[in-house]
């Protein structure tokens, strides 16, 4: 409301799997919490629910790479 509109993904790049968590056969969930920037570029990336095994590195070094259409009000991108 109130003119604002919500970030939409315009771009996502798949997280590699690790290959200790492969070898032994785990497999989850990484939840993250970022900002999408007015460039629509995520930034000050956080680590809600960790996994462990290489899966946090892998999930954030992708969520780098995600881009967006910024959140806008009154047409300007925030």
């Amino acid at each position: 409301g109130d003119g604002v509109t919500v970030p939409n993904l315009l771009h996502t790049t798949e997280p590699n799997f690790p290959k200790e968590a492969r070898e032994q056969g785990v497999q989850g969930t990484v939840v993250l919490a970022i900002v999408i920037e007015t460039d629509g570029k995520p930034s000050h990336i956080r680590l809600l629910s960790p996994l462990g095994f290489g899966f946090d590195e892998e999930a954030i070094a992708a969520v780098q790479q995600w881009r967006f259409r910024p959140a806008r009000k009154d047409d300007k991108p925030v």
